[in-house]
This record gives structure tokens, sequence and C-alpha cells, in this order.
């Protein structure tokens, strides 16, 4: 096995969400360059806090002052998939999404896939313009909205009626200006009867995952449980056709699923390709060799996980203040 106290890494968190991932990593590598985007043409002071004070991680300004020291690259997130697979080029390891983040930051091409692959999807429709989303909504009742690559403009929406709709139509009309008349939704029908919403949070390399990956259930925005019992059939064979697809891109990284399962189906509804958040905090917390598995999967080994507890569970806490001010918190 590779002693990791001699190797170097590199971790690019474009959100600057992901800190664990490179405090966690530390206890096993001799050194730790952490990378956060700031830089704007009016940069801020606290776009580049993230893991300033955090023992044995070295906060650095560009990574293209370090990348050709290290001995693995790490990104943590959606986004640079194209240098991601320039480093691979290269002959760098790199455990990411690259070229696959479309399959999270387009919903339509991720369906297309799916379905390429046989696999059970909710009834979806591509609507291109706000004025289009909001005709169906006020036609029709019980549907998803969700949005392709700006995250930052909507997550995904319940549509229960257009009464509770149109205020939210009105105001993401005004946040997204102009752009609201090409942007491109994808509308997907409720699953009806009964169903259980449940994922599973683990790696894949080279078209495989682990025969015992962390599994869960999320409470959204609030809480999230996870276990190390055994994947059900179901799921885990679910899991695996996906994996499949990700094959295709010569997939090295993480990736977490949400599948929607009733008595008859499993219908996959979103693929994350980076780190999820959560759990991506219980993993580093119960995933003993979790160094081992970033490591080696950049190398384009497949490592099992080695758990220390049967379950994790995460809360997550809010704070609007937290969200444009440092917030002291004392546990």
């Amino acid at each position: 096995m590779v002693s990791l106290s001699t190797k170097s890494v590199l971790i690019c968190d474009l959100s600057g969400s992901f800190t664990h991932v490179a405090e966690r990593l530390a206890q096993d590598f001799r050194e730790v360059f952490y990378f956060s985007q700031w830089a704007t043409g009016f940069s801020s002071s606290k776009d580049f806090l993230p893991s300033i004070g955090l023992p044995d991680v070295e906060r650095i300004a560009d990574p293209y002052d370090v990348y050709d020291q290290i001995d693995l690259c790490v990104f943590t997130d959606v986004g640079w998939g194209g240098f991601q697979e320039h480093l691979r080029r290269e002959g760098y390891p790199v455990f990411g999404s690259g070229a696959a983040q479309v399959l999270e930051l387009d919903r339509w091409q991720l369906k297309e896939a799916l379905k390429k692959a046989n696999m059970t999807i909710a009834e979806s429709r591509l609507i291109i313009g706000i004025d289009a989303l909001r005709k169906i909504l006020r036609q029709e009742e019980d549907l998803y909205v969700k949005f392709s690559y700006f995250r930052g403009d909507m997550e995904s929406f319940h549509a229960v009626d257009y009464f509770h709709s149109e205020t939210w139509l009105d105001d993401l009309a005004t946040r997204l200006g102009p752009y609201g008349k090409v942007a491109s939704f994808v509308v997907e029908e409720a699953i009806e009867g009964d169903a259980v919403e449940v994922g599973v949070d683990t790696h894949c390399v080279h078209g495989e995952i682990p025969e015992n990956p962390m599994w869960g259930y999320e409470i959204k925005d609030a809480a999230f449980v996870a276990t190390t019992d055994p994947v059900p059939e179901r799921l885990l064979e679910n899991t695996k056709k996906f994996a499949k697809i990700l094959k295709q891109y010569d997939y090295k990284g993480p990736v977490s699923t949400e599948v929607r399962i009733t008595p008859d189906d499993e219908y996959f509804l979103d693929a994350t390709l980076r780190f999820p958040s959560p759990p991506s905090e219980i993993q580093c917390a119960l995933i003993e060799n979790f160094s081992e598995i970033v490591y080696e999967g950049a190398y384009g080994n497949l490592v099992e996980p080695i758990y220390a507890a049967r379950y994790g569970v995460e809360l997550i806490l809010k704070s609007e203040w937290a969200v444009e001010h440092p917030l002291a918190l004392k546990i």
C-alpha cells in the first residue's frame, strides 16, 4: 500500500464549501494545498477565508503555483471540467467529475442519458422560457421544476398549484431578467403511489462502484441519516446501471444518486457528481480509509470502504446572517 504520508494533494474547491475534505485528507497526506475561487475584478477578502486557520492545510491563491508539485488533484465540486481533463491528459491523477459534470449541470442531458440506458425516469418535459413555464403551471398541478447550470438562480421547486407558485415565478422572472426568455427548465410529473426517496453516496472508478457503498435518507436542508448496512438490491443495481453511464466518461470521482423507489420500479431523479453536502461530512468521519479511496481512485483503482460505524447522522444548521457575515458559533 502506498504511504500517503509522503504525498502532496491539491484540493480545488470552487465554492469554498468543502473545507472538511481538506481537513480529512490532512490527517493522512504530507501536504494539503487548498484553493477556492476568490479572485474577481473586485475581489473580497471574505472569499479568501475558506480553509485559513485549518491545521496542516495550506491556503493558496493560485492552483498553477503548485500543481506541478503534487501527487494528486481533488476537485470537490462540479466546474472546471475542462481543466480536470487537461490535467489528466498531462498525466496528473485527478479525483473529480471531469467531463461527466454535464450530467449534473444539464438536467435534460441527464434525462437523455438515462433513457438511452433504459433506466426509469419520471415523465419530463423540456420547457424554454419562463413565459412557457408560467403557462404550464397555470394549467397543471403537482409538478417539479428544475433548472440547468445556474444553481445559484434556483433550486428544484415543487409547484403544488399556481396559487402557491405565482409569487415564486414572479421573483424568478425578476432574478433571471432577459435570460428568462431563453432559459431551459425541466418539468417533471410527480411519481404517484407509495414511494420513498433514497440515495447512494459512494465513488465510481471506470464504471464500477464498491460492493458495500454508504446509503441513506435526506430531509432537505435539515438532516441526513446514513448507514453502512448492505444496500437494498434494487437500489444497488440502479446505482450500478448509472455507473455504466459514467464509464463512457472514464469517470474517477465521487458520486451520489437520488432515487425514488415504488413497489414496482426505481425512478432515477438526479445525480451528484461531486462530494455531496450532505453527506460528505459524514463520509469524512465514517470512512476510515477515505484518503486511500480518493488517492487510489484518481489512479484508476477502486478501493472498498472500511467503515468506523454502522450509522452516521448529520444535522444542518442554517443562518441568514451567515450568508453575508462571519458567524460566531460555540459548540
